[in-house]
């Protein structure tokens, strides 16, 4: 493999994708485990089991767990930052995931009032 690859160019595509898939799933354990199992499949396929290929996998799933930490950090940093702010007893319906990803309670409500 070239050097690139696994220092560079794996370990970013990771942090981005750890990122991604731990603000859909909320759960830094099931985040690295995808990503554990994925690059398995890949070094068995591809790179037919080397040794080397097996232990980057565990290094990125360690990084993407990692990664998946900072962000959950962060996002329930700002998540109990604004609760705190916006607490003036007008918010119904507190923010939650769902409603972050998708924002169907705030519709639900917004057709409830505007009916």
């Amino acid at each position: 493999m070239d050097p690139v690859l696994v220092f560079l160019i794996f370990p970013i595509a990771v942090i981005i994708f750890s990122i991604a898939l731990e603000k859909l799933l909320n759960s830094p354990v099931l985040v690295s485990a995808i990503i554990f199992i994925i690059g398995l499949i890949i070094a068995l396929v591809f790179f037919s089991g080397n040794t080397n290929a097996i232990i980057a996998v565990i290094v990125y799933a360690i990084i993407a767990f990692i990664t998946a930490l900072i962000t959950r950090f962060i996002l329930n940093f700002f998540d109990n930052d604004n609760n705190n702010n916006n607490n003036n007893g007008n918010n119904r319906f507190p923010n939650t995931r769902a409603c972050r990803i998708c924002c169907c309670q705030r519709r639900l409500y917004n057709r409830i009032r505007n009916s």
